[in-house]
């Protein structure tokens, strides 16, 4: 906690302090995140930490939310669609016009309709469907998270490849 605290550390330290701490499950991390979220090259690990925290409220998110740029505005709503309490607070949002259906991506909609039903598409919108090709090539991937060689795959560099390619569209 004291490196994740210490501004003078350098980001990476601060980096992987959170890491583990998130990983420990620490109790003390939560009350840090919003401090970290006004670091520009903490911020997305910040935002992406709300979701892994149990019972950590949106509030602090979308309180930054209209000062954040385009990638962190992208981070929170990925992380508001990783859990249902999560989600029913980004609708609230959507309700009020502080997040607007533009900001949702087609996968993360999918994930908040799956979760919120009719609900969410009343203020989204209607969600295109995938083509038969897309639906395909998703089919195809999602077999090969079943191989062998999935389980030596390295989560943190497929995030960047994600972030880099799929994400972007």
């Amino acid at each position: 906690l004291a490196l994740l605290r210490d501004p003078k550390a350098r980001p990476a330290e601060r980096r992987a302090a959170l890491k583990s701490l998130l990983a420990q499950q620490n109790p003390g991390v939560g009350d840090e995140l919003g401090s970290l979220l006004r670091h520009p090259q903490l911020s997305i690990d910040a935002i992406r930490a709300f979701g892994k925290i149990p019972g950590l409220g949106a509030g602090q998110l979308l309180k930054h939310y209209p000062g954040f740029a385009t990638q962190e505005r992208r981070a929170v709503v990925e992380t508001l669609a990783t859990r249902k309490d999560l989600a029913e607070e980004l609708l609230a949002a959507m309700e009020k016009e502080l997040v607007l259906p533009r900001d949702i991506p087609a996968y993360s909609a999918r994930l908040l309709t799956g979760m919120l039903g009719e609900r969410f598409t009343k203020v989204y919108g209607d969600l295109r469907e995938q083509t038969a090709d897309k639906a395909k090539l998703m089919e195809k991937y999602s077999a090969m998270l079943d191989l062998p060689e999935a389980g030596k795959a390295d989560p943190a560099h497929g995030r960047v490849v994600y972030s880099n390619l799929c994400g972007v569209c």
